[in-house]
């Protein structure tokens, strides 16, 4: 199309000037062959090429948008495709399914829940209601194996609820039944019988094989051999037993190969190792202490723990499928499907005799990130594909979620096997990252075993860079053993940028942490911490910060008020009780809150504050066993202001305590505080990070601090410098997980549990997960690490005879754990590479900080921090005096140079804050201020709010929309569902008054077109942001713009700026104009709807007057206010601005 604007109307949305695909990508776009698998490399631009792709189909093939599926694994990737397609191809690009996984699944199943044989109002389950039913569901296992503690002896996630939510969620993503799982075990007398056979297999090695010498061990072999033939031959050949047979059968191999191996020994054909003769009795497991003399520890291939290990899962599966069963049960009378489920139940359905029909809703299926799909969804893809017209696009190379399910042969021998004209098309050419990082992943990742497809990027187009690129910083051998200070002291250059190595100074959100484990991060955060670096953890780095501990600790006090640990917890952190009258506290005989509530305040040294918390605690007590836990909990923070101490990061981290909380209990009537609801609080993070329910979505990412996440969650993300602490053989030790064997035998068949060495997989998936993180960085990549000690020079020569005696279907072999993975590192680096372990890792470089100037003097930072704070605690005692003119700190950075300001998102909810009062906006939507700490009283939050009736009804109304109910029986089923979720039932009756109101109107009968549509203008380089209620069709077929008011107050159409932000947006939204905009009162003052049209014109003028107001909100700062009657509703009204009736003592 050409880029003449003339060709458009006024209201479509015209693409910015194209980005000329690469070559590669062009061969992609332009080919026809379907179906076509792209393996792309790591920043080589692939959902770019999907994304052309799909509109090559749409441009070039003329294929209606609706008939392509696009499926990726986030909200955020699915997103992200619809707003590319739409810039492309205006409001078609929005008519593209472009879903997750699961959310098509949703979808499915929501269409045909008839066909599925599920009920159609059924929910998906949140983490919190899985774990609830968990705990529900734990008197059906059959405790043998596991024991019935809900938590384990370390106090963490790691007892009967963890076991069993684990154990479901293994088995759920593979498709495996607890039928499945009975059918395969058989009766857990069988499993028992079974149990004590790696002992009995010890003891034939240990009674026939311990000879001394070649010979006599020789000798003894056809006798072990005859009694393993015999153990084997007793089993049966189905399920479990065939498992085990094939192990057994496997060791009979080995017996073969030992004895051939001896014989060409004793013929003077084969030279062994001293002490082999020792092998055949190791190898059986005959030693019951370990590896004798002469065979070295590290061989690590004593093969019966092998079996013991898949026993002793099988022992425990035996035990937990009741429970799973149970919890199936208990999902289906709560009419509530988890997040597995949703594959499961979409991809039987699929199967059944609908799925065609299904299928054929789409011409076209794309698939991204499709290294990560397990087997359901990948049975899930191939059904909903017909005629072969199948894309996806992934790289094996970067498949890091095989631990908990993800199947990374789907992308390589899995498509090869059920596409037979499969074309492959590589992507090789790299946006992303500065060569000498791409020279190290590509020689990095040769070193992966079995490594299906082989790709070499090249950097295209890179830009001038003066600078190092790769860094290695050795582990220190002593004190700093973490390198946690080397890390501090490389962040601190990077800001600085005066170091000779940098090409540039960096601001803190173009840093990126990415650790292996969440251990590695904590001791960086805590130099990070003291060195006043501001970071944000992201994504599944589950430590619990201090803030919400204080949380905790306060409901388990007020759940057992004889936890004297909670409370001198929440005494000391929430009340800041000082150290004489916590001794106070603590001293007597009697219960500490006792004491805390009847000790005369005169007897404290600080008796304000004593007796804040006394009143707080008392009130708190006293409405503990009447108040539900979610309203207890309400009160808890209304009362206690506790929220106003936590920082931004804890106040995401109390996000999730808050789901867990409002999603306790499974009626109607919530319960109240409990200690065993306490108890499962306390590890409720732990629990899930073991669970990992969405382990590929994205987290949100800091623009004004350093990133801290594993290298799991920054996968396809970037950042222009990524640090990777620990990278040592120990931290990053591969290892098998519990249910692998048995998981496999269950999928793949019985012969398969001992086919495969898992620890061997993890190993591949460590090296994978390590090209992952080197990919994220563009310009530095920065590595710590270290070599092990006393590291051999030579292989031992029993390591080299086993390489040569085991037959190939032993899959184990010698030092199998052992990664070296510094050591690959170091031998992989480019020419380019540098050492900075004593360079920018040991001294910082120029003024760290920034300069801080006072009374004259140029103070470092450490310096001007205390002399702020000895001012602070002057002025806070009442000593503080003025020598002179008063002075004030002047600082021009602390982090180095400064940053661009940050953008700002526009609403119209914010334009309208900033008209009432440019301060109140400059703290609410410019710095996201805290705010004011107030007492509160008991009257604080009484009565139902209008916008919680208000959010109620509007959030119906959507459902209803998007569900296409036009009922108002359905509708009022859906806004009691709502209320009793979010236990809102006080605003139900306003909320149902509105619902009459909107039937009562004629709106009621019209198509609606959209519900709660976002919407994101830019506006001369302003970003303005919101949400439409709705779009109605009228029965003469034009567009008609609604926003709901539940409110008490009418607006004025002529004046009112809401709508016509509304209509400036719908010309990016839709493919005809839309001029008319109303609302629709539904509150007390309703029904009724007032609607008018805007010409041209009149929106010309509104869009002028909103940039005008943007450009001066750009310039606006903490100085400027207006006062009046909306500072009782100000949050920050304990400011001086604000009328002194309203501020607090």
């Amino acid at each position: 199309m050409s880029d003449t604007s003339d060709e458009y109307p006024s209201w479509y949305p015209v693409p910015e000037e194209d980005v000329s695909p690469e070559p590669q990508q062009r061969a992609i776009i332009d080919s026809d062959a379907y179906p076509m698998r792209v393996l792309a490399g790591a920043g080589t631009g692939k959902t770019f090429t999907m994304v052309r792709k799909i509109e090559y189909l749409i441009d070039e093939e003329d294929v209606s948008p609706d008939r392509i599926l696009a499926l990726t694994f986030t909200n955020n990737a699915a997103d992200s495709m619809r707003e590319k397609l739409n810039a492309k191809l205006g409001a078609a690009g929005y008519d593209i399914d472009a879903y997750t996984y699961h959310s098509i699944c949703n979808e499915i199943l929501t269409d045909y829940a008839y066909e599925a044989g599920i009920d159609p109002d059924f929910e998906v389950a949140n983490d919190a209601e899985k774990y609830a039913i968990v705990l529900d569901v734990l008197d059906d296992i059959e405790y043998r194996a596991v024991k019935p503690n809900v938590y384990g002896s370390d106090g963490y996630a790691s007892g009967a609820a963890s076991k069993l939510l684990n154990f479901i969620g293994s088995m759920k993503r593979s498709g495996i039944t607890p039928d499945d799982i009975d059918a395969f075990l058989g009766p857990a007398d069988h499993v028992y019988e079974l149990a004590d056979l790696s002992e009995r297999v010890g003891a034939i090695a240990s009674d026939h094989l311990g000879g001394r010498s070649v010979s006599s061990v020789l000798d003894s072999l056809p006798d072990a051999r005859a009694d393993l033939v015999a153990e084997r031959d007793a089993l049966g050949t189905d399920g479990l037993g065939a498992s085990v047979r094939d192990f057994l059968d496997r060791l009979v191999d080995l017996c073969d190969s030992l004895e051939a191996a001896f014989e060409a020994h004793e013929a003077g054909d084969r030279e062994l190792p001293e002490n082999a003769y020792k092998l055949p009795k190791y190898l059986l497991g005959g030693y019951a202490s370990g590896a004798p003399t002469g065979i070295p520890d590290d061989l690590d291939l004593e093969l019966t723990d092998h079996l013991d290990s898949f026993l002793s899962d099988c022992l425990t599966a035996r035990d937990l499928t009741a429970g799973y069963a149970a919890y199936e049960r208990e999902l289906d009378e709560r009419n509530v499907i988890d997040f597995d489920g949703l594959v499961v139940e979409a991809a039987a359905l699929m199967e059944s005799p609908v799925g065609e029909e299904i299928a054929d809703r789409w011409d076209y299926v794309f698939c991204d990130e499709f290294q990560d799909t397990d087997r359901l969804q990948f049975d899930l893809v191939t059904s909903l594909v017909t005629d072969d017209n199948l894309f996806v696009v992934g790289d094996d190379d970067q498949a890091i979620y095989e631990w908990r399910g993800a199947h990374v042969a789907n992308i390589t021998d899995e498509l090869d096997r059920e596409f037979a004209a499969l074309t492959d098309e590589p992507l090789e050419e790299n946006f992303r990252s500065r060569q000498p990082i791409l020279d190290l992943a590509n020689e990095a990742i040769t070193k992966l075993d079995h490594r299906e497809r082989h790709k070499t990027l090249e950097r295209v187009d890179e830009p001038a860079y003066d600078g190092d690129t790769v860094a290695t910083i050795e582990l220190p051998d002593e004190d700093d053993a973490d390198g946690a200070v080397q890390i501090r002291t490389v962040v601190q250059n990077l800001l600085s940028g005066a170091a000779a190595a940098l090409d540039e100074s960096y601001d803190p959100g173009d840093i990126a942490l990415l650790v292996r484990k969440n251990a590695h991060a904590t001791p960086v955060i805590e130099e990070f911490e003291e060195a006043g670096i501001p970071y944000q953890v992201a994504g599944d780095l589950a430590t619990e910060s201090i803030g919400v501990g204080t949380v905790t600790a306060y409901l388990k006090a007020l759940a057992r008020p004889e936890d004297e640990v909670s409370w001198n917890r929440v005494l000391l952190m929430r009340y800041r009780i000082c150290d004489a009258d916590l001794r106070s506290l603590n001293a007597g005989d009697e219960p500490l809150v006792d004491t805390l509530r009847e000790t005369p305040l005169d007897e404290f040294e600080e008796p304000d504050r004593v007796a804040e918390a006394r009143n707080h605690v008392t009130e708190l007590l006293d409405i503990r066993d009447s108040a539900s836990l979610s309203h207890l909990y309400r009160e808890l923070k209304a009362v206690t202001n506790v929220e106003w101490y936590l920082s931004e990061q804890e106040r995401r981290d109390l996000a999730q305590l808050e789901d867990v909380i409002e999603q306790s209990g499974d009626s109607a009537v919530q319960p109240p505080l409990t200690s065993e609801f306490v108890d499962s609080l306390e590890h409720y993070d732990s629990l899930f990070d073991e669970s990992g329910a969405t382990p590929t979505s994205q987290p949100d990412v800091a623009d004004d601090a350093v990133n801290v996440m594993t290298i799991h969650k920054s996968k396809g993300l970037d950042f222009p410098v990524v640090l990777v602490p620990q990278v040592t053989a120990d931290e990053w030790a591969p290892s098998s997980r519990t249910y692998d064997a048995l998981e496999t035998g269950l999928s793949d068949g019985p012969e398969a549990a001992f086919a495969e060495d898992f620890v061997e997989r993890d190993a591949r998936e460590t090296r994978r997960v390590f090209h992952v993180g080197s990919t994220r960085a563009e310009d530095i990549l920065v590595l710590q690490g270290g070599r092990e000690e006393a590291a051999a020079d030579e292989t031992h020569p029993m390591v080299e005879a086993v390489d040569d005696v085991l037959p190939s279907r032993i899959p184990w072999q010698p030092e199998r754990g052992h990664l070296p993975i510094w050591t690959d590192v170091q031998a992989c680096l480019p020419d380019e590479a540098v050492d900075w372990s004593d360079t920018l890792a040991s001294e910082t470089v120029g003024d760290i900080g920034g300069t801080v100037r006072h009374d004259g003097d140029e103070l470092s930072v450490e310096v001007a921090r205390d002399r702020l704070l000895n001012l602070a605690t002057a002025s806070v005692d009442g000593h503080l005096t003025t020598d002179g003119e008063r002075s004030t700190l002047q600082v021009e950075s602390l982090t180095g140079p400064s940053a661009p300001y940050p953008s700002i998102s526009h609403s119209y909810t914010s334009l309208t804050a900033y008209e009432e009062c440019p301060r109140s906006h400059y703290l609410e939507y410019v710095v996201n201020a805290v705010p004011d700490y107030r007492r509160s009283s008991r009257d604080d939050g009484d009565g139902v709010s209008q916008r919680d009736i208000g959010v109620l009804f509007h959030d119906t109304a959507e459902q209803a929309a998007n569900q296409s109910i036009r009922d108002r029986d359905a509708w009022n089923e859906i806004c009691e569902r709502l209320a009793s979720q979010r236990r809102a039932e006080d605003a139900l009756p306003a909320a149902k008054a509105c619902i009459d109101r909107y039937f009562e109107l004629a709106l009621s009968d019209y198509e609606i077109v959209d519900a709660e549509r976002e919407f994101e203008l830019d506006l001369d380089g302003h970003e303005l942001v919101g949400y439409i209620d709705a779009v109605y069709r009228l029965p003469d077929g034009e567009l008609l713009v609604i926003d709901y008011k539940a409110t008490e107050r009418y607006r004025n159409l002529q004046e009112d700026k809401q709508l016509p932000i509304y209509l400036l947006a719908c010309r990016d939204l839709y493919d005809e104009p839309v001029s008319r905009a109303g609302y629709a009162y539904v509150g007390d003052i309703g029904p009724n709807v007032e609607t008018r049209s805007f010409d041209e014109s009149e929106l010309r003028a509104i869009e002028d007057d909103i940039v005008t107001k943007m450009d001066r909100i750009s310039n606006s700062s903490f100085g400027e206010y207006r006062g009046g009657e909306h500072c009782q509703w100000c949050r920050h009204n304990q400011l001086p601005c604000a009328p002194p009736s309203l501020r607090s003592d």
